[in-house]
């Protein structure tokens, strides 16, 4: 009969090897930023006047505010803000400013985020704005309306609890190596890296009228 070699209470080297890799490693629990995108939209508003109108002599947009919320498939915008158009009218001879407030509601999925909801726990949104809002467009419909197009762009992060799996470096939280760790990580360097990410942010909508 051919012996039997038993490994029970053995220790392999390749066990050995898995274990000092896993080692090296930790899973812990935070709060991170699951997800994050850039996204700009464009609004056509239609604002109907008192009168003929012959000419649009500018137009602005103020009092914006808006707000971001999770849902159940991604991340909901809510906001408003205040068109003003300055046009001619009665053959050019009078000039009126007209005001018209805007709300809107913007949805934006998981997918686009690239937020995975099972691995993002608690999550909130946090929404920056990358550019406007601006109204890039404005011409006249018809006689007595005005087409407005509003451009606006936005950053838009998905913030929850998530694990992370992170490389381990014993002794490195000591204070002869944290300040070496510490100067390591530029945070100047850090927001120059997310500005030219998005740097070309103005290529995705128009220009002020």
């Amino acid at each position: 009969m051919a012996p039997v070699f038993c490994a029970c209470g053995r220790e392999t080297a390749r066990n050995r090897g898995v274990k000092g890799f896993m080692s090296e490693f930790r899973e812990v629990f935070v709060k991170a930023v699951c997800g994050r995108s850039r996204h700009a939209f464009h609004d056509t508003n239609i604002l109907n006047t008192h009168q003929p109108v012959d000419e649009i002599l500018g137009c602005r947009v103020t009092n914006h505010q808006y707000a971001g919320i999770v849902t159940s498939g991604g991340v909901k915008i809510n906001g408003s803000y205040d068109i003003h158009v300055w046009y001619t009218h009665s053959a050019g001879q009078n000039t009126t400013v007209m005001t018209k407030t805007i709300d809107y509601s913007r949805a934006v999925s998981f997918d686009e985020l690239g937020v995975d909801p099972d691995e993002c726990h608690d999550a909130e949104a946090n929404i920056r704005l990358t550019h406007g809002p601006i109204c890039s467009e404005g011409s006249i419909v018809g006689t007595s309306s005005i087409r407005c197009t509003v451009d606006v762009g936005y950053l838009i992060e998905v913030i929850g609890d998530t694990r992370l799996c992170v490389k381990h470096y014993p002794g490195a939280c000591d204070d002869y190596y944290k300040k070496d760790l510490l100067d390591a990580f530029d945070d100047d360097a850090l927001d120059d890296e997310l500005l030219d990410e998005f740097e070309d942010e103005a290529d995705l909508v128009g220009e002020e009228i």
